[in-house]
């Protein structure tokens, strides 16, 4: 499920006509704004030269975009990664050196850590947005409300997805009942019994192939259901920051 769509495009396209803006505008050669454009064409295009800003140098209206821009983009980035763990489980591109044990645990301790930071990053985005309409003449008590409303439903989402731990990766490696069958497998696999290796192979290919699709089809559901909470979570911010499909901004009276 593609990021933009849905109810979540339409708080997505907010953010990037923010960036856009940033990006497009120049008056004279001097001007902030055309070094502003050039910073983006260098962090895009890898030229050398100047590559951002400090808060000091930005107005108001920078400051507000870059960071509403930067934490949206994170959220992004960490969407997708989500979803190429089904691309990854539906090849195993080595023969040699690489067990598929090896290749299958890698590739789900690195999900349940991809979802961790997506996690993260959404908490993180409540307080960047939380943080800059705390002072909203009009809509800041409103902006507050939403954002606790929604840290519930993160946290509800995620504490309902056992898989979610992030602390397995940090402290021990990640392990269940599939995952130490494959392991087994796959020290037995270093046999010189020729025969018996050959005979175990089968049961491994199998067990490797049920346990890959339990996987994928785990991932595909996290997916369909982050997608969901996307929905909610974007549509509620929308709906707070806007006046008819317009951004309002913190200053704003």
């Amino acid at each position: 499920m593609d990021f933009f769509s849905g109810k979540t495009n339409r708080y997505a396209q907010l953010i990037l006509d923010l960036a856009k803006t940033q990006i497009t505008r120049t008056k004279k050669k001097d001007d902030k704004e055309l070094i502003l454009k050039q910073i983006y064409s260098n962090v895009l295009l890898d030229r050398d030269g100047p590559r951002s800003l400090g808060p000091r140098e930005l107005n108001y209206a920078e400051l507000f975009a870059a960071k509403l821009f930067r934490s949206f983009s994170e959220i992004v980035t960490s969407y997708r990664a989500i979803q190429n763990f089904i691309v990854y489980l539906n090849v195993f591109p080595f023969k040699k050196k690489v067990s598929q044990y090896d290749y299958l645990k890698y590739h789900i301790e690195n999900y349940l850590q991809e979802l961790y930071i997506f996690r993260l990053r959404l908490e993180s985005y409540l307080n960047v947005v939380e943080k800059l309409y705390k002072k909203s003449p009009r809509i800041g008590t409103q902006v507050s409300e939403t954002i606790d409303k929604l840290r519930l439903l993160v946290a509800n989402f995620f504490g309902h997805y056992k898989m979610v731990r992030g602390r397995h990766v940090h402290k021990f490696r990640y392990t269940d009942r599939d995952i130490d069958r494959l392991a087994l497998f796959d020290t037995l696999s270093a046999s010189q019994d020729k025969e018996f290796v050959t005979k175990l192979q089968v049961f491994y290919k199998i067990a490797y192939e049920d346990i890959s699709r339990k996987w994928k089809r785990k991932i595909l559901e996290d997916i369909r259901a982050i997608h969901a909470l996307n929905e909610s979570y974007f549509d509620s911010l929308y709906k707070v920051t806007t006046k008819n499909g317009d951004l309002v901004y913190p200053l704003e009276k």
